[in-house]
């Protein structure tokens, strides 16, 4: 089951974040963390 509500994380107003918990299939529960200022210009540049 996935689970998609802001009202999981308690957090600041200012938080542009997004998560979102997911409940795997053994019971163990992972928590995503998106956070679109990381790579806001396009990401890491490649390596040679």
């Amino acid at each position: 089951a996935v689970l998609r509500d802001d009202k999981l994380v308690v957090k600041s107003p200012s938080d542009n974040r997004s998560y979102r918990l997911l409940r795997l299939a053994n019971g163990l529960c992972a928590l995503l963390i998106h956070d679109p200022e990381i790579y806001a210009d396009g990401g890491p540049a490649p390596k040679p």
